[in-house]
């Protein structure tokens, strides 16, 4: 019988090596033979500059390192081992939390994973349910009809076929609401990644393609029952054809543009957007006819939120939209003026 061997969790590992201990031995050493003789050199220095004695830094070294000298051998010996200690044990600290952080984000790693497996299994139940209805509908809409067809008085056939057909129309629904979440679930999570990593990575992707993907996404989901006119470049954003490829985190970029674009849209119907293509980076222009905004407010709330402190509103996208810029060296601008609207700049390094 073979021998079973037991596997367990990661944990997060609180210190490796005795680094309080290495530089308590490293510092009294460094002090008996650096401290010390660095500290007769001087003071030879010192009393041939003022007190005219003899310049012999040969007879100093080795001053230092004879009997009669113990006193200062000992005192600079204690001194750097307590400073070395004090060093070694900063650094344990900083190490340790080092190894905690990664620990989080591979723990974070691990529950975003989880997550994915649960909603995707959830998705694909929901298809597998719409798939199996609509089987059933599509047998029971037979039957009836077979038992309709030997009866001349079969009341109510084309209601409960006109209802049976509703009702497939729903389950066609369902189904592609399914797929939309779990679309959705996987941008959510590599979003997700993208916020937990150190940088984001940059893939070749064309502007104009994640530009209108987010203009469609807001239009035909949260902004639906309200009249906004946009335009990328002056020209209606359904009947852009322009491309710019260049390096980007797609998923970021997307996530930034909506909350953006949203922002507008939320306070202004007349959305224009300009795309200038420069040397080095890349500036989306996104301009509103609402109400504009009071900049040294916004400036405010944002610092306040990071510090703690309670502010009238979180700014949770815009905060999330400049950390995601950063990431990719990116910056956020905004010029405004009250009751002029306000543009927000992008600028996305090529």
């Amino acid at each position: 019988m073979r021998q079973i061997e037991f596997l367990e969790p990661p944990r997060p590992v609180l210190f490796q090596g005795n680094y309080p201990f290495w530089g308590f031995f490293l510092g009294a050493l460094s002090g008996v033979f650096l401290g010390h003789p660095l500290f007769m050199l001087i003071y030879v220095f010192h009393e041939y500059l003022y007190q005219y004695g003899p310049l012999s830094f040969t007879q100093a070294i080795l001053h230092s390192f004879s009997f009669q000298a113990w006193p200062l051998t000992v005192f600079f010996g204690l001194s750097g081992a307590l400073f070395g200690s004090v060093l070694g044990w900063v650094y344990s600290l900083l190490k340790e939390s080092r190894l905690h952080e990664e620990f989080l984000r591979k723990e974070f790693e691990l529950q975003v994973a989880s997550l994915r497996h649960h909603y995707k299994n959830l998705a694909i139940g929901i298809k597998g349910l719409s798939r199996r209805v609509k089987n059933k509908l599509g047998n029971l809409d037979i039957v009836l009809e077979g038992i309709c067809a030997k009866r001349d008085d079969c009341p109510g056939f084309q209601e409960y076929s006109k209802e049976f057909q509703n009702l497939e129309n729903h389950i066609v629904t369902l189904d592609s609401a399914a797929r939309d979440l779990e679309d959705t679930l996987t941008k959510e999570l590599q979003l997700l990644r993208a916020l937990a990593s150190d940088c984001l990575m940059l893939v070749p992707q064309d502007l104009y393609s994640v530009l209108v993907s987010s203009l469609q996404t807001l239009l035909a989901l949260r902004f639906q029952e309200q009249e906004i006119k946009v335009e990328i470049n002056g020209r209606p954003w359904d009947e852009c054809r322009e491309t710019l490829p260049f390096q980007f985190e797609p998923y970021a970029t997307e996530v930034v543009l909506q909350n953006i674009l949203s922002n507008a849209m939320k306070y202004g119907n007349h959305i224009q957007i300009r795309v200038l293509d420069q040397a080095d980076q890349v500036q989306i222009e996104v301009e509103d006819n609402g109400p504009g905004l009071e900049l040294e407010k916004i400036k405010y709330e944002l610092q306040s939120t990071f510090a703690g402190k309670k502010a009238e509103s979180t700014h949770l996208g815009l905060s999330v939209s400049l950390y995601l810029l950063a990431k990719c060296g990116g910056r956020l601008g905004i010029s405004s003026e009250p009751g002029k609207g306000a543009t927000f700049h992008i600028f996305l390094p090529k």
